[in-house]
């Protein structure tokens, strides 16, 4: 199962190509920045409050109301236009993507739609969280939008992200962690500034709480990109230190799960199952570490996913 597939004008041949590579499920990711969300709301209820606030006439003014909404279309984007909800999905995709594939949870012939073929890859909903602060990233968790969603993941890029997403796991009830799993960028710096020591990795392992790599940040390149292989290697290593290696050597099934995310430049970067497999264990997973991080790993996501959804 892929768990990251992009959002984009090339995502059902994505979903093809996948499913001719052998894989049977795949996760379509919605990437919402929680912090510029939040702004935007901010912006939006100062706007609404000044444009009912009475003027020297008793009147409200209609220039400030103008002044207003000119500020907010120039500002980032609030969640609701971010992630639009189910019904008005089709309509901002163009028509592309169609909304029942993806929120109607359908199974491979288990559903009442007749045109679910055997063949057909199995879809969840994702919504992809980027945060720098708790306040955005509590705006977005609690937002009404993010309950259409099968999966929620935080993606974490700082010292404050991860501190931020370990506060929650550890002051939570396990169906009260209202997310299913952290995505790790290889190569977003040439070192991670943190590694998931054994605590973290405890913590984590008893939440049910993965932690995703892509795969595709390590895919062998030419030319400058090489440098970008080369340190997603070894972050990767860094970062699983304590979970293939220490006390948790022996543990055949860690809470890793590997996946693709967007293609840098084409399709043909996509792998089939056992070459992903293969990949993870340059990250220094064992080859039962990397067959469970792209198979039952997964299944335990979306069934923790599905607990929590129900919990809400």
């Amino acid at each position: 199962m892929d768990l990251d597939v992009g959002l984009d004008s090339h995502t059902e041949e994505t979903l093809g190509a996948l499913a001719s590579l052998g894989w049977a499920v795949a996760a379509i990711s919605w990437v919402v920045d929680a912090d510029r969300a939040l702004q935007a709301a901010g912006r939006k209820t100062q706007s609404s409050v000044s444009s009912t606030k009475p003027q020297r006439g008793g009147e409200a003014s209609e220039k400030s109301d103008d002044d207003d909404s000119d500020k907010e279309d120039q500002g980032p984007k609030s969640l609701e236009a971010q992630l639009p909800a189910p019904e008005s999905l089709a309509t901002a995709t163009g028509g592309q993507l169609p909304v029942q594939d993806y929120f109607a949870r359908k199974r491979k012939g288990n559903g009442d739609d007749a045109s679910t073929t055997e063949s057909e890859i199995e879809r969840y909903t994702r919504l992809t969280v980027e945060f720098r602060g708790i306040a955005g990233l509590n705006y977005v968790l609690q937002h009404p939008v993010t309950a259409c969603f099968d999966l929620v993941v935080l993606r974490i890029t700082s010292v404050r992200a991860l501190q931020v997403a370990m506060q929650i796991v550890r002051e939570s009830s396990q169906r009260q962690i209202p997310f299913d799993a952290i995505h790790i960028p290889l190569t977003a710096e040439d070192k991670i500034p943190f590694r998931l020591g054994p605590a973290e990795m405890l913590d984590l392992r008893r939440a049910r709480i993965f932690v995703e790599l892509s795969y595709i940040e390590a895919m062998p390149i030419t030319g400058a990109r090489t440098t970008l292989r080369s340190r997603a290697i070894s972050n990767a290593r860094w970062l699983l230190e304590h979970t293939s290696g220490g006390s948790m050597k022996k543990a055949a099934n860690t809470n890793i799960i590997v996946s693709s995310g967007k293609p840098r430049h084409s399709l043909l970067q996509l792998r089939a199952p056992e070459q992903v497999a293969a990949i993870a264990t340059t990250f220094g997973l064992s080859p039962k570490q990397a067959q469970c991080a792209i198979t039952t790993n997964g299944e335990a996501l979306l069934e923790r996913a599905r607990i929590r959804r129900a919990h809400h």
